[in-house]
């Protein structure tokens, strides 16, 4: 007994000691104090007074809202608490607010619902102008429509914490105080006001008188009559459309330089202002101007009944004034100076310093000949209104071009001639200019366009470039080939383009390819040679290939071949182009040519068949040093292989099978029974048969032979059976023995009696 006690030891100590360790220690046991809140719902940042009591006096404690601590503070002496938190951003609904203390001590839970709010940084404006919502308390990750006015302007989406900001445009709508709206997925929606003001805009801006403004207003009321003042007097009248917008143009009046009061006002007194800055304007005709003739000169937007001074180039023009009358207006007339040919500027300028500035030319005109022709052609030139005894130069797309004579100068006149080779240039009309440094006359040269083509030569698909210059700059290029669009393009400034495109479908043979830009084309010949494609390339007897032919001759007999035999025979369609289909035959691994032709053209590709040998077989049966029947039946694993497998056998008497005395090839089962012709004769264990396996495939890759087992063949007695013999033969010699001994005892004693 006090044995088995002992046993019992040992489990209890160790049961013992795994309860200790499951069994938790009991906690210490924290207050549960209670708390209230005012108010118990409200807009995220609304201050919350929340109050408590019944807490473990002097313990740290934290206001959890849902499960986020949000404040934290000190219990009183008397256990209780109040402070006030701001609830913090949160989705919309009802949110749970706990205190827990370090005591630990926990709380009633008390709930906040948070209803939604939107917020504008910016209260009022202009339609079209920005406006900023921002959100708080709405749904998590939720999208959020904004409606203006009842009408959706835009959408955002909530975070997780159910806020959100957006930039939008205030609509088009009338002047008034509308309603701007968010809305979440889950129906929470809030709303705040914004106030669109009327405005007016004005373009051009500054303007001179005479112009026609366009001004735009916004923001007034719907379908009303405005009125249009300039400087409070009414210069037009417009109705608003149902949004409570408007655009009209109005012509500058007569007025004076300086700023000006533009006033929008409707029938409900919705009003918008805004301010013109008027310019002093000139006009001067004709232009370009005749050296020596008279100019007109009229002049608006200045100072009332001041006296004008005109500057040509800078310099005070003694033989012109004017007087502006109350208006700010004045016409004059004087004769043009002489003055260099080119642009010119002439200045009006009252005594208040108000100025205006008009550009106007004297003409210099020169003739070429001829006006068209390729690069290299020589033009014949001469001009005239040039300064006098001055270098010429000539410039083609303001690139300088060489003259002759090489240091061409004007005469005492201003007039020239001479001559230049047109350079390599892009095609269509060039500037030609003739120069003296400081006036310039302009004639026009057409060149005739160029292009190249390459390849040449190559079968349907080839990608082929076209490049050329000399074509119409931004002119639109097109590529046909055989009366078909093939590619498309556009010339830069220069008129230069490239483009690409795939030779179509053809039979082989010369197709013609032509560029043009609708005004100018070029003709090309491409050479389709014949192309085929064999897919796959590499695999195994049997396996299907596809060959796909392009530019043979049209409705040719193709001749298909796989090393020298041939395997089908198609007909090409009418662009040259078949699709034929045909299995691998047997045929050793390795390359293989497969040749298509027509007669005419002729591809020679090649097929790779696989080189890999099949797995290695494992004998099964007979077994290893075992006994079997004269007709026995040999087993092994099977093995596959893409290109099919078939078995050789070999049956000998020697583990080197220098003579086979059985060799069977070609088996397709993983196992062979002998026949009553292949009867094996006797074979003892000391000089067995032996038999080896390997498998080969279709494509005559061979595995290596399996490593060979031995049998043998005859009656040969069990192990058993021979120690039950050696036994028995054993005590027959012991009785045997004994009897012979026996026997000898009895005749000694009868031959001694």
């Amino acid at each position: 007994m006090r044995g088995l006690n002992a046993w019992l030891r040992l489990p209890l100590v160790i049961i013992l000691a795994l309860l200790a360790t499951v069994i938790p220690a009991n906690p210490a046991l924290g207050l549960v104090g209670t708390i209230t809140i005012a108010p118990t719902s409200g807009t995220t940042s609304t201050p919350v007074l929340i109050t408590g009591s019944g807490f473990t006096p002097g313990s740290i404690y934290a206001i959890n809202f849902d499960t986020t601590p949000i404040a934290t503070g000190t219990i009183d002496s008397g256990g209780g608490l109040a402070t006030f938190f701001a609830v913090p951003p949160s989705t919309a609904g009802t949110h749970n607010i706990t205190v827990a203390t370090t005591g630990p001590d926990t709380s009633n839970i008390v709930t906040f619902t948070v209803a939604p709010e939107v917020s504008l940084t910016n209260t009022s404006g202009r339609t079209g102008g920005p406006i900023s919502i921002s959100g708080r308390g709405f749904a998590a990750v939720s999208t959020v429509t904004i409606t203006f006015a009842g009408v959706p302007i835009g959408s955002t989406t909530s975070d997780v914490s159910g806020s959100f900001a957006v930039n939008l445009t205030v609509p088009d709508t009338t002047g008034a105080t509308h309603t701007v709206a968010a809305t979440d997925a889950s129906g929470n929606t809030a709303s705040t006001t914004f106030k669109v003001v009327p405005t007016v805009t004005l373009n051009p801006s500054p303007a001179g008188v005479g112009a026609q403004v366009t001004i735009r207003g916004s923001g007034f009321a719907s379908s009303s009559t405005v009125t249009i003042s300039f400087d409070a007097v009414p210069v037009t009248t417009t109705t608003t459309d149902t949004s409570g917008l408007f655009s009209i143009n109005f012509a500058v009046p007569e007025t004076t330089s300086g700023s000006h009061s533009v006033t929008a006002n409707d029938s409900t007194g919705n009003t918008a202002s805004t301010t013109l800055s008027i310019v002093a304007r000139l006009t001067i005709t004709p232009s370009p101007a005749v050296i020596g003739e008279q100019a007109t000169v009229n002049g608006a937007g200045f100072a009332a009944s001041s006296t004008i001074t005109f500057f040509m180039d800078g310099v005070a023009v003694t033989a012109a004034s004017a007087t502006t009358n109350t208006a700010g207006e004045f016409n004059t007339r004087f004769a043009i100076p002489a003055i260099p040919a080119g642009t010119h500027t002439l200045q009006a300028r009252d005594a208040t310093g108000n100025s205006a500035t008009i550009n106007f030319s004297v003409a210099q005109a020169i003739a070429i000949d001829p006006k068209t022709g390729p690069s290299g052609t020589t033009v014949q030139f001469s001009g005239k209104g040039f300064s006098a005894g001055r270098s010429i130069a000539v410039n083609l797309d303001n690139v300088r071009v060489a003259t002759s004579p090489l240091n061409l100068i004007s005469d005492a006149s201003g007039s020239l001639t001479g001559s230049f080779i047109v350079p390599a240039s892009s095609g269509g009309a060039h500037s030609v200019v003739v120069s003296d440094g400081s006036f310039s006359a302009v004639a026009s040269f057409n060149v005739v366009a160029n292009a190249t083509l390459n390849p040449v030569r190559g079968a349907v698909g080839t990608a082929a470039a076209v490049s050329g210059a000399s074509f119409a700059s931004g002119g639109s290029i097109v590529v046909i080939y055989d009366a078909s669009p093939v590619a498309a393009a556009t010339a830069d400034s220069s008129g230069t383009f490239s483009a690409s495109f795939n030779v179509p479908p053809g039979p082989t043979g010369t197709h013609a390819v032509n560029v043009a830009d609708g005004t100018r084309s070029l003709s090309f010949n491409f050479a389709v040679v014949a192309s085929a494609t064999v897919n796959p390339a590499k695999g195994y007897v049997g396996t299907a290939i596809t060959i796909i032919g392009t530019g043979f001759v049209s409705g040719g007999s193709i001749d298909v071949r796989y090393d020298t035999a041939q395997v089908t025979t198609v007909t090409a369609d009418k662009t040259g182009g078949f699709s034929i289909a045909f299995r691998v035959p047997p045929s050793r691994s390795g390359d293989h040519p497969i040749t298509i032709t027509d007669g005419t053209s002729t591809i020679i590709s090649t097929f790779n068949i696989d080189s890999t040998p099949p797995p290695l077989p494992a004998l099964l049966s007979p077994a290893h040093d075992t006994k079997a029947d004269t007709l026995t039946t040999f087993q092994w694993s099977a093995v596959t292989s893409p290109n099919g497998v078939t078995y050789v056998l070999q049956i000998a008497r020697d583990s080197n099978f220098s003579f086979p005395v059985i060799q069977k090839t070609g088996l397709t089962n993983a196992g062979y029974k002998l026949t009553d012709q292949e009867k094996l004769p006797s074979a003892n264990r000391q000089q067995p048969y032996y038999w080896r396996v390997k498998a080969v495939d279709g494509a005559f890759n061979e595995s290596p032979w399996t490593p060979a087992q031995s049998f043998f063949v005859g009656f040969v007695l069990p192990t058993w059976a021979l120690y039950t013999i050696l036994a028995l033969s054993i005590i027959a010699a012991g009785v045997l023995g004994f009897w012979l001994g026996k026997k000898a005892s009895w005749v000694n004693k009868e031959k001694s009696g």
